[in-house]
């Protein structure tokens, strides 16, 4: 489930992410395709997720481009 890859794991879905760094789920996929934030990198079923690392390097980097 999504709380054991959370807890258990260290692993959030894309969706998750949105959720975590405060940012409409379409900007954050569009972001990514656009190469302006990192991609998550652990592929886990269907999807792919970010790590707890990852996802405060996603944060950096959208203070990052905010405050630019």
């Amino acid at each position: 489930t999504a709380d054991q890859r959370r807890k258990v794991l260290g692993l959030f879905s894309v969706s998750g992410a949105a959720r975590g760094v405060d940012l409409p789920i379409q900007k954050l996929h569009r972001e990514i395709r656009a190469g302006n934030l990192p991609a998550p990198t652990v592929p886990l079923s269907k999807r792919h997720h970010f790590t707890a690392d990852a996802l405060t390097l996603l944060e950096r980097s959208i203070h990052e481009k905010k405050r630019s």
